[in-house]
């Protein structure tokens, strides 16, 4: 089964899929793809439902406390840093708002993240219009995930 979930972000949908939720699953587990917002999800449930196998692989493109200030909130984050571990977690940037504008703020913060890393790489040289594609191609990689484990 594949679970795809898609409402609104308004509070009273806050932890909308629980324990509760993942108990009603089919026994021979699910695949659940989050594209609403980040606090839909209950993350501590959600683990726990993919360490005994009940929700065989996550997709993303939110994770609670998604609209943090700082650029600390992602390192924290139980889904994410759970990722590292499990190959069963796919996370991919929220392009939902994809325009001329917010895709060159991204890119220009990336390129900025880059830029801190690339100290030792004098010859690196990224583009913009690399991003772009990048970000406009997560979703098939996600696809392709999602191939890979049927």
């Amino acid at each position: 089964d594949f679970i795809s979930v898609h409402v609104s972000g308004v509070l009273h949908n806050k932890d909308l899929i629980n324990r509760d939720f993942f108990n009603k699953l089919n026994p021979k587990g699910a695949y659940l793809i989050n594209t609403s917002r980040g606090f839909i999800v209950n993350e501590p449930d959600l683990l726990s439902n993919l360490r005994n196998g009940k929700i065989l692989g996550f997709a993303a493109d939110v994770l609670v406390d998604e609209e943090g200030k700082d650029n600390i909130w992602l390192g924290k984050n139980l889904i994410w840093q759970e990722m590292a571990l499990n190959h069963k977690i796919i996370i991919t940037p929220h392009i939902g708002g994809s325009s001329a504008d917010t895709l060159e703020k991204v890119d220009r913060f990336l390129i900025s993240k880059i830029s801190r890393f690339r100290l030792s790489f004098s010859s690196f040289n990224l583009s913009i219009s690399l991003f772009c594609l990048i970000s406009h191609c997560v979703f098939f990689l996600l696809f392709c995930f999602l191939l890979y484990f049927i």
